[in-house]
């Protein structure tokens, strides 16, 4: 438990959001300080990103498993569903997922929610078969192709298996 009522909060592309946009199943980072007093800490900074984000490529309801963007999501009864639900899911919808990598190395998601700007595609995880001739590395089951990409915080020259990384783009095939 942490004390929000000082906490500087962001969701997604909104720096100076509110605590209203926080949601149930948001796997969120917190910079707090310690309480002195036996009391919760404060929190200074809660920050949210999804993880993934992209189409719904296959599901497996009996084995409570979907695909996004090559990589096999995995929920049950604890993950929260957002403006749909485990009937109405359908291949093709474009969701946003929050969780995290399980020990089998799948994806747990912790919050579903569908969404309606299908703009952009979204995927953290560790980079591997890195080609730097090819300028290609996987996520997952997914290829990634850099040769056009713009790096924040980093260069070509960073990329090593290994490293985790944020991917986004437009496209997606």
């Amino acid at each position: 438990r942490y004390g929000s009522d000082n906490a500087a909060i962001a969701v997604g592309n909104s720096p100076a959001a509110d605590e209203a946009q926080l949601r149930v199943g948001m796997v969120v980072t917190v910079a707090a300080s310690a309480s002195d007093n036996g009391e919760d800490p404060e929190a200074e900074q809660i920050t949210y990103e999804e993880s993934l984000q992209g189409p719904v490529a296959f599901i497996d309801r009996e084995a409570e498993q979907i695909e996004v963007l090559g990589q096999t999501v995995i929920y049950d009864d604890l993950t929260e569903f957002e403006a749909t639900d485990l009937d109405t899911l359908t291949v093709g919808d474009f969701v946003e997922i929050s969780g995290y990598v399980n020990e089998n190395g799948d994806f747990y998601a912790t919050l579903v929610e569908l969404e309606n700007d299908e703009t952009e595609v979204k995927l953290k995880g560790n980079v591997a078969n890195l080609d730097t001739d090819a300028q290609t590395f996987t996520l997952g089951e997914l290829t990634i192709d850099y040769s056009a990409a713009e790096f924040d915080d980093m260069t070509t020259e960073d990329l090593a298996d290994g490293l985790f990384v944020k991917v986004e783009g437009k496209t997606f095939d």
